[in-house]
Parts: C-alpha cells; structure tokens; sequence
C-alpha cells in the first residue's frame, strides 16, 4: 500500500508501505536534545503530536521562556505555566536558562521563586531580562 507526503517544497512524494520513519526510532532523551535547541513554549508545543511525544519536552536541559510570544495569554496564566513548567522539569539538572519578562508587571516574589526554583536545578549558565522599571532582590 502506497501513500502519498507533502514535501517542503510542496510536491507529493510518494511513500511505500513499511518506509522507516527515523523520529520513531531516535530515543527521547536525543529528541530533548533537540527540544532544547527552541524556545521552551515551543517544545512543550510538541507534546500533542502523539502519545509519544507528550513528555519529551520535559527532558530539555535548556530552558528559553520570554513572556513576549504569548501575546494573547493573561499574566496570570503565563505564570501558572511557567510554575507548571517547572514542577515538570524539578528533577532535571539545567544547563541554561533564559527568562525574558517585558510584557507584564511581575512581583518579584514570583521572579524570585522562579529563579530560587531553576538554582536548585543547579543551573550552569542563567540570563534574565526584564523592562527597566522592574527590580527583585536576587535570591543567592
């Protein structure tokens, strides 16, 4: 049995029955390596494309959330997800993480639990961001 694929340029290629899909048989820890290569929400996007697929992102040692690309999300919600996200990823040991806060006002206790939370992870590299007017004590 034949099925056909669309290609990035478009055109149909034809797949024969039985092909090798190769994603399928790449361990998860690699496909988080992979994951952690894009911005956090993105990764964790990638957790409805099958069964499979939904706790691979939490295997990602690089973590990159920027409250910009969710324009249409409350702040409230996104700090609900970045609490969520980071329950999800306590047992990991983090290499970096980006925190990039211009959109909202936040509390510094929030900030300040977020960046306590990603220490304890042992983060090896860690850059924050935030609008001008914003100030927290640093939680050492």
């Amino acid at each position: 049995m034949d099925s056909n694929a669309a290609t990035m340029d478009g055109t149909i290629k034809q797949l024969k029955y039985g092909a090798i899909n190769i994603i399928s048989q790449i361990h998860d820890s690699i496909l988080g390596h992979i994951l952690s290569f894009l911005p956090t929400m993105e990764a964790v996007q990638t957790s409805v494309l099958s069964t499979r697929w939904i706790n691979v992102w939490t295997s990602i040692t690089n973590l990159k959330l920027n409250d910009r690309v969710l324009k249409k999300m409350q702040k409230k919600q996104y700090e609900h997800l970045v609490n969520t996200m980071l329950l999800h990823l306590a047992n990991l040991s983090i290499q970096s993480f980006s925190l990039c806060l211009t959109c909202f006002h936040y509390e510094s206790s929030q900030v300040s639990a977020w960046i306590s939370s990603i220490l304890e992870m042992g983060v090896q590299r860690l850059e924050i961001q935030y609008e001008s007017n914003f100030s927290f004590t640093f939680p050492l």
